[in-house]
């Protein structure tokens, strides 16, 4: 969403907006097509609503994408959206989000074939 850049922008999520309205439509369109099954399609529309309703809430108080530095408060005692995936649950942060691609694809088998004389042709 345009203008949630910044690290303190945050707190200016709307989840009545209408530009959060089209991401919810997107997923759920999305899934449609991954899941083939419209029933699961609503449940991770209505599943993604619900974290952007948490997150409206949370913005009537100073928040925060992230907050690295777990030895100082963030400024203002602001709450932090995200923490690292595998952190301690004590850590700050209320959503666990991956902070490399490598947490979030499954390994790929991936074989070496070695072409014969025939296949170069």
């Amino acid at each position: 969403m345009r203008g949630l850049a910044p690290e303190i922008a945050a707190q200016q999520f709307d989840s009545a907006s209408a530009e959060f309205i089209k991401i919810l439509d997107d997923i759920k369109a999305r899934s449609l097509a991954v899941l083939e099954s419209a029933t699961k399609g609503e449940v991770v529309r209505r599943v993604a609503e619900a974290y952007g309703d948490n997150w409206s809430r949370w913005a009537n108080d100073p928040l925060r994408y992230r907050w690295i530095n777990d030895s100082q408060p963030p400024p203002q005692n602001a709450r932090v959206l995200l923490r690292a995936t595998g952190t301690a649950p004590g850590t700050r942060g209320l959503w666990e989000a991956p902070t490399s691609l490598r947490e979030v694809e499954r390994t790929a088998a991936f074989y070496l074939h070695t072409a014969t004389p025939d296949e170069v042709g």
